[in-house]
């Protein structure tokens, strides 16, 4: 989470300094401790913060990679930006599940990796319909710039929000499952 915070900063803004202190802090005394208890809204926005995280930093390689190779489905590269940064966006989180959550990753079992896998998928399908649908809805209506214009991660900051709000509830029903199966 030391990282997902300062990561969180880039498109949240001031907003992050606020989710971190309402419910991303972790208690000094213990460093592997979840987000502290200052309720279930709070938590569940300090739950997803690693998708947001994962999606931003998914942006900052996938947009390069994919103006850079030239690839087009349909004649537009939008389509291959929402696949290549939705899968950078599943493996990172996995990765952050696999070694953060965990603790100890060799004792994690095969089933426990699926259940992170299967989590991380739902919860990037559930924020690409908020950064996926503005991606969509800038490009369709015209209003959205090169991906070498700096409107362009302005555009997806705005989107990154939107992901965040549309993936609150999986990553609250996540997060109660979690407790629940613990």
């Amino acid at each position: 989470m030391n990282v997902v915070w300062p990561v969180a900063a880039l498109f949240l803004g001031p907003v992050a300094i606020w989710a971190y202190n309402r419910g991303g802090m972790t208690d000094p005394a213990r460093p592997n401790s979840g987000p502290s208890d200052h309720g279930e809204a709070a938590q569940t926005i300090a739950g997803g913060a690693p998708g947001g995280a994962a999606a931003t930093v998914g942006h900052f390689i996938g947009v390069p990679l994919v103006v850079a190779s030239g690839l087009t489905i349909a004649g537009t590269n939008l389509w291959v930006l929402i696949i290549v940064i939705a899968a950078l966006a599943i493996g990172l989180l996995f990765v952050f599940e696999y070694v953060a959550v965990s603790g100890t990753p060799r004792r994690v079992g095969k089933r426990n990796v699926g259940v992170m896998l299967i989590t991380a998928t739902l919860t990037v399908l559930a924020f690409d319909i908020g950064m996926g649908g503005w991606m969509l809805l800038m490009h369709f209506g015209n209003f959205m710039p090169s991906p070498t214009d700096v409107r362009f991660f302005f555009l997806m900051q705005v989107g990154l929000v939107l992901g965040l709000v549309t993936a609150y509830p999986m990553v609250k029903a996540l997060l109660r499952r979690r407790t629940a199966t613990t």
